[in-house]
């Protein structure tokens, strides 16, 4: 008995390690399953990302006439201090009054400001949409006054009043941080938006009719490692 004891041990160890080795590759193989099924795919970017809005620009700006001739003093997009001159007609020097950013373009709307909007509500804001150029006949540029600026849009998603997000215009290349200051009551499931916003170039300062993508801050920080990579 004893010899046949002894001789049976190295099976029952073999045996033991097979059983060991099974059930390693089993848990192993359902462990990977698992988190094949549980982790969701990797997040990428696509037209649907974020919310998109459709609005306005608004701005705090005045429109700067001239008889003909005019000579510029300065050059487009850059700020004046208040005293700075602008252009200079028919023997007349045009001054700035306050500080602002001078643009020698203009679209007709420069009557419109953050006050036009009045009470914030999708048919409201609808109307301010369809606002029709206006230009002065002897216009030869305008003045964009103040630091922050303004798009008021619309939406149908859910947007929380404060919330502070960013914003990604159709031709532009970065995301502009933004305030929501204002949200509407629903209709027919849209919503108006105001956002505040302070940063921005000549570029932004020209946005007027146009659409954006609000991001969250996980959305900003998608984008951001896509252009990394």
């Amino acid at each position: 008995m004893g010899s046949r004891k002894g001789g049976d041990e190295p099976f029952l160890y073999a045996a033991a390690a097979l059983l060991f080795l099974a059930l390693c590759a089993w848990t192993g193989a359902e462990l990977y399953g698992r988190l094949h099924r549980e982790s969701p795919p990797p997040r990428e970017r696509s037209e649907t990302a974020g919310l998109l809005l459709e609005g306005i620009a608004l701005r705090r700006e005045r429109p700067v006439c001239a008889p003909e001739p005019v000579e510029l003093l300065t050059t487009d997009g850059e700020r004046l201090a208040a005293g700075s001159a602008l252009l200079l007609s028919g023997g007349e020097m045009l001054v700035c009054e306050g500080s602002a950013v001078w643009f020698s373009d203009w679209d007709g709307l420069e009557y419109l400001s953050p006050d036009s909007l009045g009470e914030l509500t999708p048919q409201a804001l609808r109307a301010l949409l369809e606002s029709p150029p206006d230009a002065p006949a002897d216009e030869r540029g305008r003045l964009v006054e103040g630091r922050d600026w303004y798009f008021a849009a619309l939406t149908d998603g859910a947007v929380r009043p404060g919330e502070r997000c960013r914003l990604l215009f159709e031709g532009l290349d970065r995301p502009l941080p933004a305030r929501v200051t204002a949200v509407s009551a629903a209709e027919r499931g849209q919503r108006a938006l105001l956002l505040r916003l302070t940063e921005g170039g000549a570029d932004c300062l020209s946005l007027r009719r146009c659409r954006a993508m609000l991001l969250r801050e996980e959305e900003t920080q998608i984008i951001s490692i896509e252009k990394e990579g």
